[in-house]
């Protein structure tokens, strides 16, 4: 394809590269070129020649117009949540922080053509996280009930919620704002109850450590940790139960309420002094038994998925505009659209219908 008419964008091309998880002398390898011709495509404006362009969009699998969208607004590292920073290498940070960027034109392209729901997160930098669990809950009017579907909550009050590729599971999710409009990408190859405490955990660094006080440490994740077990498992509502000083199997049975993991439920019954440490410790060796320390071998949970995402596609269908033509507008492939949308793209077939009935409401802007 020629590039006459078209205004090859440098940085697009490290966008991708570091998507692809790629250095600069990696891409340069599968291409056999030298280094330095792909640091000169990232730093020259004229770019690469027509041939070698549909071979680099080949190679990095997207299409060549990608390279000649706009700039893609930076991530700073700092802003963004990770789980384990000194455990995850530079090129899986750079590929998770560039999926973050992909969202956010995904998002950016929605917002254009819909009326998402509005941000609506409290600030709450300082407060003990038990505290500010109960202040979302109450602000958000969620009482102290377990939660049926906390993604459908969250979108709900305007978090945008994304999928992270299969090729950085290693991440366990992350989060971010993006001019006051907070992001979260989950790890959908978990089971259903450790990703929905994924979910809250991401939401305990955005209300805890918000855009002008980005998380940092193992501080921050400790108490974006406990927010979450506030925040799923409401101390009224656990300690209201017949759960003090319980066994493994009914730990197992209980969990079902909340759809949290049988191990996240046995360390908020010892947060809450509900067991003491000895009967903590032997639960966890019962439930690490039973299979329960990587997974949940029983009673398992269904994953949740963007019901947002899902009406988008679903109003754009009924409108003609397939998910071809809506990759073909953000500059992706099918597949990287996919990636990033929980898989729901091959899902969005003629006679589909039924499904929860989400809470975040949605119109197409005029």
């Amino acid at each position: 394809m020629s590039t006459s008419t078209l205004r090859w964008n440098p940085s697009r091309l490290a966008l991708a590269r570091e998507r692809r998880g790629l250095t600069r002398s990696g891409l340069a390898q599968q291409l056999d070129v030298n280094a330095r011709t792909v640091t000169r495509w990232e730093t020259d404006e004229r770019g690469p020649q027509p041939e070698t362009l549909d071979q680099l969009a080949k190679e990095l699998n997207f299409p060549v117009a990608f390279f000649t969208g706009p700039d893609v607004e930076e991530i700073p590292t700092a802003a963004v949540s990770f789980r384990a920073m000194s455990k995850t290498s530079a090129a899986l940070r750079n590929s998770a922080i560039s999926a973050g960027r992909i969202a956010v034109v995904m998002s950016t392209w929605m917002g254009e053509r819909f009326a998402l729901p509005t941000p609506e997160l409290p600030t709450l930098s300082g407060y003990d996280p038990e505290t500010a669990a109960r202040v979302v809950r109450e602000k958000w009017g969620l009482g102290t009930a377990p939660i049926p579907n906390l993604l459908d909550v969250l979108e709900a009050h305007g978090v945008r919620v994304f999928s992270l590729a299969m090729d950085v599971v290693e991440i366990d999710a992350f989060s971010f704002f993006r001019h006051k409009t907070p992001f979260i990408l989950m790890n959908t190859s978990k089971s259903g109850e450790r990703q929905r405490f994924d979910a809250a955990h991401e939401l305990g660094h955005l209300v805890l450590h918000a855009e002008e006080n980005p998380p940092s440490g193992r501080e921050a994740e400790a108490q974006a940790h406990r927010f979450a077990a506030a925040f799923l498992m409401p101390r009224e509502d656990v300690m209201s139960l017949p759960l003090w000083n319980v066994g493994a199997q009914t730990v197992i049975t209980a969990k079902k309420r909340w759809r949290v993991a049988a191990m996240a439920l046995a360390h908020r019954l010892r947060e809450l002094e509900m067991v003491t440490e000895w009967g903590y410790r032997d639960l966890c060796i019962q439930l690490s038994r039973s299979g329960y320390r990587r997974g949940e071998p029983q009673n398992a949970t269904v994953p949740e998925t963007s019901q947002v995402l899902r009406k988008i596609l679903s109003a754009l269908r009924a409108d003609g505009i397939s998910p071809a033509d809506v990759a073909n507008e953000v500059h992706l492939e099918v597949k990287e659209l996919n990636a990033h949308m929980f898989g729901l793209v091959p899902l969005v077939v003629e006679g589909e219908g039924g499904g929860q009935k989400s809470r975040a409401t949605l119109r197409l802007v005029n």
